[in-house]
Order: structure tokens, then C-alpha cells, then sequence
């Protein structure tokens, strides 16, 4: 429920742009050249101070408060907990153990995640608020490629920091490796009893 509130929540901020936060010399530019069609590009069509002031001045930098104190509190809290049951039972000490290599873990994901998206949107923040700063394209399109490798780095991350996950993916790829050696067993058998059959009419 919590996954599909988050989901609806980021597809209606996404649409908002389609409501009329959107670029509007681009759009009454090509009303009056008479133009059906436009280059199709991001801030071609969506306006720049959404990007910064709804996007990230509004939902970047307060969530990434919010997560940071939360993992500071666990951290402490963990750390605390490992030095008072210093001569506790071996339980509960590996209890906080996995507790706080599992808060490491998601450290990592929150920490890459504000090394690939934070360069873009403080780029972004400067043109919008000193246009008289020069930012050079190909930055921009450096900040768009390491922002849009976030994505493929987390899946990496979790595969082999989080215990649950990485026994997951050694079950997956166990498994599909299994698959095709019991392919490649039936391709060999169909192929031998094909080889057979042709051989006993050949005879014949």
C-alpha cells in the first residue's frame, strides 16, 4: 500500500508540468510561427524553475534531512546498544550487528544516490538563479548520465550488501543456470533419438 501511495504521489508531481508549470516561450513560440511540431527536449518543454524549485528545493533537500538524521539516530542507537551488551548473550549482539551493517548498506545507496543526482540539480539551480554564470553543456549532459546511473548502480549495491538480497540473487541465478543445463540435456536427448530414428529408416 505504502509502495502504491509513493508510486500515484510521484506520477501526479510528474504531470504537473501538463497542468501549466511548463516552459511558455517555447509553447508561444511555436503558436506564432504557425509550427505544429517542436525540438523535443526536456527543458524545451518543461520550465527550469520546477525542476529546482518544486523538485528539488521541495521534495530533494527535505527528504534528504529527514534520512540523514533518521540514519544518524539509528547508527547512534546501534552503536550504543553494541557497547552496552559488550558481555550480553552472543544473540542479541549479533542482532545489532546485522542491524547496523544493514544501516551501512542503506547509508551507501542514500550516499550514491546524492553523489549521481545533487551535481545535476545544483547545475540546474545556478543557470536559473545566475544566468549570467556559464555552465557548460556538456556538464549538463555528464549530470544527466551519472544521474540516470543511479539506477543501474543500486541494483549492484543491493546484490552484494544486503545479506536477503544477495541470497536472492545466488537462488536466481542457481536456478536459471539449472534451467539451461536441463535444456541443453533435452536439445541433446531430442537430438540423439532423432539421430536414431533417422539411422533405423536408413537401414531399412
Amino acid at each position: 500500500m505504502v509502495v502504491a501511495i509513493c508510486w500515484f504521489t510521484a506520477a501526479l508531481l510528474s504531470l504537473i508540468p501538463m497542468f501549466g508549470w511548463h516552459n511558455y516561450n517555447t509553447w508561444n513560440s511555436t503558436i506564432h510561427a504557425n509550427s505544429t511540431s517542436s525540438k523535443c527536449r526536456y527543458f524545451t518543454v518543461n520550465s527550469r524553475s520546477y525542476l529546482v524549485n518544486f523538485i528539488f528545493f521541495g521534495f530533494f533537500l527535505p527528504p534528504l534531512a529527514v534520512m540523514t538524521g533518521l540514519y544518524h539516530y539509528i547508527f547512534l542507537t546501534t552503536r550504543r546498544q553494541l557497547r552496552v551488551n559488550i558481555g550480553a548473550a552472543t544473540e542479541s549482539r549479533t542482532y545489532y550487528q546485522k542491524e547496523h551493517r544493514l544501516a551501512a548498506s542503506l547509508v551507501l545507496v542514500l550516499g550514491l544516490f546524492v553523489v549521481c543526482w545533487l551535481p545535476l540539480f545544483l547545475m540546474h539551480t545556478i543557470k536559473l538563479y545566475g544566468p549570467k554564470i556559464e555552465v557548460s553543456p556538456v556538464l549538463i549532459y555528464m549530470g544527466v548520465l551519472l544521474s540516470q546511473a543511479n539506477s543501474a548502480v543500486n541494483p549492484i549495491v543491493y546484490a552484494f550488501k544486503i545479506p536477503k538480497i544477495k541470497q536472492a540473487c545466488r537462488k536466481l541465478c542457481r536456478r536459471v543456470y539449472h534451467d539451461r543445463e536441463h535444456q541443453q540435456r533435452d536439445v541433446t536427448k531430442n537430438s540423439s533419438t532423432e539421430n536414431r530414428s533417422a539411422t533405423q529408416e536408413s537401414e531399412l
